[in-house]
């Protein structure tokens, strides 16, 4: 059996969907190979996923903010529109989050 040790980098790209030929060579590897994430590597991770959560956290808050003025805002002719395409942001956004959350703990368990 052959082991294959997975570091920050690898675990973040496949949580993020960002290297979809790691994440198929991961999951449709043959019994000959083992996938071990060091325990170094996966306290990275953790520490990347805070700082992750902390980023999204204020970007939600930012489009949250810019929605609350562009609802106030009379003058803008467009400010439905503009709340609107705010708010399916906001929901694309929260989709792509929970998709990284599965993704990543599909890879630890």
């Amino acid at each position: 059996m052959i082991i294959i040790y997975l570091e920050t980098n690898s675990i973040m790209a496949i949580a993020k969907g960002r290297n979809k030929e790691l994440e198929d060579f991961v999951y449709q590897s043959s019994d000959k190979l083992k996938f071990v994430i060091p325990s170094i590597c996966l306290m990275e991770t953790l520490v990347a996923i805070e700082r992750e959560e902390k980023r999204s956290q204020s970007f939600s808050q930012t489009i949250k903010i810019e929605m609350n003025e562009a609802k106030r805002n009379k003058e803008l002719s467009n400010s439905t529109s503009f709340v609107n395409n705010l708010e399916n942001s906001l929901i694309d956004y929260d989709d792509v989050l929970i998709d990284f959350n599965r993704r990543l703990l599909k890879l630890i368990e």
